[in-house]
């Protein structure tokens, strides 16, 4: 269990669905606990105006498109994301692999690094 952060500043989070509505909202209020956001989404154009958007907020942003129905995009999006960092990830789009049951926002800790279920 990752339990309750406290200081999210310089941390980084992944959040999916995040061109337009409850994602784009968590991006906007993790950035403004200072959090550095990598938004993801299909919506292409909306994900590049939702990133000038948060950026605006001062934090380091990182647009991916991301069709979170397509395990290899998604694997392509935590690649892109981790570089090093720890990652949390905030689904605004729940993700299901075909043939599982519905991930609903659980996390998974591995060597000290939170990673996409």
């Amino acid at each position: 269990m990752l339990g309750i952060m406290k200081d999210l500043a310089g941390k980084t989070a992944v959040i999916t669905g995040a061109a337009s509505g409850m994602g784009l909202a968590f991006a906007e209020r993790f950035a403004d606990k200072g959090m550095n956001i990598v938004l993801a989404d299909v919506e292409v154009p909306r994900l590049d105006e939702a990133a000038e958007s948060v950026k605006g907020r001062g934090v380091e942003v990182l647009a991916v498109p991301t069709d979170v129905s397509d395990a290899e995009a998604v694997e392509k999006l935590r690649d892109a994301a981790a570089h090093g960092r720890r990652i949390y990830h905030e689904e605004a789009a729940p993700f299901q692999a075909p043939g599982q049951p519905p991930n609903l926002g659980h996390r998974r800790r591995t060597d000290d690094r939170a990673v996409l279920l």
